[in-house]
């Protein structure tokens, strides 16, 4: 990573056939590194449909990602129950999780929310930034959540 310019915490554009998501860079720095070896999380093999060991493009964009003006995200149906829809999915699930945080999405991306009142995770797709394609949400960004959950057949 540091070859190609990236440094931890940069944000870094993941690419593979034709399919982007963008992701916070934290270089591994422990004795299992290996030179040209990025680990991914599940989530982000999930946005680019890789399996382990699928190459990948990783490309540092830096400061050319602009602070979001809003997103608008949908939980995934099967990871969310009727009680948990409205305030408390905003309260318990999205709030805590871009709050004080320096978050990249991309328009079309998967994130995971655990829960920290000790539920079930709950899986979002941002299904719009502003600006497009990608953000960072920050303080003064929007998050826009409302309208039913996703079938997750949808959207993969």
């Amino acid at each position: 990573m540091k070859a190609i310019g990236v440094a931890h915490g940069d944000v870094v554009l993941l690419s593979q056939s034709g399919r982007k998501t963008v992701a916070l860079a934290h270089l591994d720095e422990s004795d299992e590194a290996q030179p040209g070896v990025a680990r991914v999380s599940t989530i982000m093999r999930r946005n680019l449909h890789l399996d382990i060991g699928d190459d990948i493009t990783v490309t540092g964009i830096g400061s050319d990602v602009p602070n979001g003006k809003f997103i608008r995200v949908l939980p995934i149906d099967d990871t969310v129950d009727e009680d948990m829809l409205g305030e408390k999915l905003f309260e318990n699930y999205l709030q805590p999780y871009f709050a004080g945080a320096f978050r990249p999405v991309q328009q079309g991306s998967l994130f995971l929310v655990s829960s920290r009142q000790g539920g079930h995770d709950v899986e979002f797709v941002v299904m719009e930034t502003d600006p497009k394609p990608y953000c960072i949400v920050g303080s003064k960004t929007d998050i826009i959540y409302n309208g039913a959950p996703i079938p997750r057949q949808d959207v993969l």
